[in-house]
């Protein structure tokens, strides 16, 4: 390893060393492993759940439709939006119903043939710079994929720099450390189970610091940070205890990130 993803410094201790490698920058407290790529068996797997016609959880739409409202109360002059890894176009089918005019990149030929059946313009592909204009959106999404993306400044927040207007928002969604279980696992000092938590395509590990960093040395300035959010993403008991709970993890800064940020000179 030769620095940190995100703050480019070099002091960095493996922290884990048991199934994988899980690096910490000593510096923002980053975790980090190794590369993760599109593979055969993932691909398999979008196959089969295509075939079963079944590829998001239901409850998925209210998160969706949520974001939407966000994205629609934001200041913009456009409603040019592209999702970096939209699986089966889901978000970009509610945001096509609001108004959006949307674009897609998709690195599974799978899924990208289901965009394509259902009218969404896609690059089947990982995502690059040279596939847009500079300045050609006004949004660009990107809901659980960062965490699976090496280099995810170089190879996703600076492209999604180019290709945003002036004023133009991110909007990501990730994964935490920070969520309950990381952080019950760290107060046992279980570190073996610690390990086994994290998903073994996932390349890096967020928390609310480390994303607000990320993006920061992309050029973005933080408009809003949301975490925990279990009204919208969970259904029956979880979704109830959510209207006691949210405001205190969010408080916190406990569970899933939703970071929007804006684009600066």
């Amino acid at each position: 390893m030769t620095g940190c993803p995100v703050c480019l410094n070099t002091h960095i201790k493996i922290l884990y060393d048991y199934d994988l490698k899980i690096f910490r920058c000593m510096k923002c407290r980053f975790l980090f492993h190794r590369e993760s790529t599109h593979n055969e068996q993932e691909e398999e797997s979008y196959k089969k759940f295509i075939r079963k016609g079944k590829i998001y959880h239901p409850e998925d739409a209210r998160k969706y439709k949520q974001i939407v409202r966000r994205l629609k109360s934001l200041p913009s002059s456009g409603k040019k939006l592209c999702e970096v890894g939209p699986r089966d176009g889901h978000f970009l089918t509610i945001c096509m119903e609001s108004g959006f005019s949307v674009k897609a990149v998709e690195p599974s030929p799978a899924m990208a043939n289901l965009l394509a059946e259902k009218g969404i313009p896609v690059v089947n592909d990982h995502y690059e710079k040279s596939q847009y204009k500079q300045e050609e959106f006004d949004f660009i999404v990107m809901l659980q994929v960062l965490e699976h993306i090496p280099l995810p400044v170089e190879n996703a927040l600076a492209i999604a720099w180019f290709h945003l207007k002036k004023g133009g928002h991110i909007i990501i969604e990730v994964p935490s450390v920070s969520q309950p279980l990381y952080l019950l696992d760290r107060l046992k000092h279980s570190e073996r189970r610690f390990s086994q938590l994290f998903i073994q395509d996932h390349c890096n590990y967020f928390s609310p610091q480390t994303i607000t960093l990320a993006t920061s040395r992309a050029g973005f300035r933080k408009t809003s940070l949301i975490t925990g959010r279990w009204q919208e993403k969970y259904t029956g008991l979880k979704r109830l205890a959510g209207f006691i709970f949210d405001p205190i993890l969010n408080l916190l800064r406990i569970g899933g990130i939703l970071y929007i940020g804006q684009k600066i000179d």
